[in-house]
Formats: structure tokens, sequence, C-alpha cells
């Protein structure tokens, strides 16, 4: 029997510059969930390149803050934003996922308004 060939690794690709802004704009908010903007990168991929980069890590959500997004998520989505300041919408939503929060859906915030639906009475 022929024993199977090993694996060949390639070698990691560069980073490219559409990648390290990527990089240099979402890490400090949200830490490796930027993944999902960098799909062929893995978490410690990013999390090295983020320390080669000299990039602060990521700021950690306060007990104000999570307490925010808690009460406000759920009726706003990420318009709760300007409550918690410094936090973009990738952030918000990022944190809201992980705390199993789902934004109000468009009946909800049109129930919430007043308004009817265009086209009825």
């Amino acid at each position: 029997m022929t024993p199977k060939p090993l694996p060949t690794h390639k070698p990691p690709a560069e980073w490219n510059a559409r990648e390290l802004e990527v990089l240099r704009q979402e890490y400090s908010l949200i830490g490796t969930a930027c993944q999902s903007l960098l799909p062929d990168r893995s978490p410690a991929a990013i999390h090295a390149q983020a320390k080669a980069q000299g990039l602060p890590p990521p700021r950690r959500w306060s007990a104000e803050e999570l307490s925010i997004l808690q009460r406000e998520y759920p009726l706003r989505g990420e318009a709760c934003r300007a409550m918690l300041p410094g936090r973009g919408a990738l952030a918000i939503n990022v944190q809201a996922h992980r705390m199993g929060l789902r934004p109000p859906t468009p009946a909800f915030r049109l129930a919430l308004s007043g308004k009817t639906p265009r086209g009825r009475a």
C-alpha cells in the first residue's frame, strides 16, 4: 500500500490594501468579528495582523452600553447608535447578535410610529 502524500500548505497570502484598510477601520471596534468583512482570513490571522500593525485591541463594552443595547436594540435596531457614541452600526449589530438580540421588524417599527401602511386608511 502506497502512503498518502502529505498535504501541501500554501504560504499565507500577503494582505492587500483593501484588507489592511478594513482591519484598520474595524478591528478596534469589533475585533476578529471583522472576519465577515475579510472572508479569506482566519480570526488568528486577523489578530496577528492587527498586532503586527500596532492596532489597539477592541474596546470592551461597558455595562452601561450593554444595558442600553439590551433595552433599545429590539426597539430601534442599529438606530440606537445615537445612544452609543463611538460605536458603529457594525459593532452594534455584532454585539447584539452575540447577545441574542434581534432588530425590530418593519411592521413593529410602523406600529410604534402610529402610522398606517401606504395605501391603507
